[in-house]
């Protein structure tokens, strides 16, 4: 994620770039404001077999959308 907000220009730069590597989840409220994401890794499951998805702010305190925007 990181790496994918370094070399973004733009939103929908940034998202292109997570969604190279990762799953990614867009949160949205009505009727289509973003309000945040969250990434999982395609090998990295729980042991129902789902993805571990992570939001950007528990990850790092520069990665939620807000800080990005």
């Amino acid at each position: 994620m990181r790496r994918a907000v370094a070399g973004a220009t733009s939103e929908e730069e940034f998202f292109a770039r997570l969604a190279a590597g990762l799953l990614i989840r867009k949160r949205v409220a009505p009727p289509s404001d973003l309000l945040g994401y969250k990434g999982a890794l395609p090998d990295n499951r729980n042991g129902d077999k789902e993805p571990v998805y992570y939001a950007g702010s528990t990850l790092a305190p520069n990665l939620p959308l807000p800080r990005i925007r």
